[in-house]
């Protein structure tokens, strides 16, 4: 048996993202005998226009990452030779997947924090640090509300998909293929028309359920103590120690692909063909 060759594929490439992030912050400061205190606040504004979301990956049999296609060979075809080099080249193939077009998506999130701390030197020997920040973070979100995900509340065991038992196969014409996807939001905006293809033919307006446009809630109650400490016990040595506690939101991540899962991005599979 040889499996020197089970897959002829290219690659998702070439594809395009970008995105900046805005800070403005200020910080007032005011000196008052040992003590110097300080307030501030920052506002971030972030995003990143991803055109490179590709949810499916070419190591599941009759997935692929290629929006070129993907022909994949294997000793298993039944229709094959029972050599997958052999049936790579005679053109037996297992199965044949292509993704389809590319799924653009504006991901734009806000940030908002406010901080006060004081710097206290309580001996010539012990300085302290100790604050506390207030921070807020708002999800991702889409401009045009093309992002979503799988959701367990609004899957419908009625309506699975049914598995003939003998080939592991669905069978066709069952269930519903996007049974508990939703789409993030209350619907497409009025600019995605131009940009989304679903929402310029009027489609999946049943996958919108009202939820908020970054999917999870605002993080509104994070508070975050700092304390510091530096003792120094002579002209050498100085102990230091400090505690403190940060959050961030989740990043876009090209391991999310929010904007690229089904419907928004659809990939297409044929089982045991030929090719020339």
């Amino acid at each position: 048996t040889n499996r020197g060759i089970t897959a002829m594929d290219g690659s998702t490439y070439p594809s395009h993202s970008q995105g900046e992030i805005f800070g403005f912050s200020d910080t007032f400061t005011r000196v008052l005998g040992n003590h110097t205190m300080k307030a501030g606040a920052l506002y971030e504004r972030s995003g990143e226009n991803d055109r490179d979301q590709i949810a499916f990956s070419t190591s599941t049999v009759g997935q692929t990452n290629n929006q070129n296609g993907q022909f994949d060979f294997s000793n298993d075809n039944k229709n094959g030779t029972g050599y997958d080099l052999a049936d790579a080249a005679l053109g037996l193939y297992y199965t044949y997947s292509e993704v389809g077009a590319r799924s653009e998506t504006p991901y734009r999130a806000n940030l908002y924090e406010f901080f006060v701390q004081d710097s206290f030197k309580a001996t010539p020997k012990l300085h302290l640090e100790y604050g506390v920040r207030y921070t807020s973070i708002h999800p991702y979100y889409s401009l045009w509300n093309n992002a979503g995900s799988f959701d367990p509340a609004f899957y419908n065991p009625a309506s699975a998909i049914q598995v003939n038992p003998s080939t592991g196969n669905p069978v066709a014409g069952t269930g519903d293929s996007l049974n508990g996807t939703v789409l993030w939001g209350d619907g497409f905006t009025a600019s995605a028309k131009k940009h989304v293809p679903a929402a310029a033919q009027g489609l999946y307006s049943n996958l919108f359920h009202g939820l908020p446009r970054g999917y999870t809630n605002v993080q509104k109650s994070l508070f975050h103590p700092r304390i510091g400490l530096a003792y120094s016990l002579n002209d050498k040595t100085v102990l230091r120690t400090g505690f403190g506690r940060y959050t961030n939101r989740q990043g876009v991540s090209d391991f999310v692909f929010a904007g690229g899962i089904p419907p928004l991005q659809q990939v297409a599979s044929v089982s045991s063909g030929t090719a020339d």
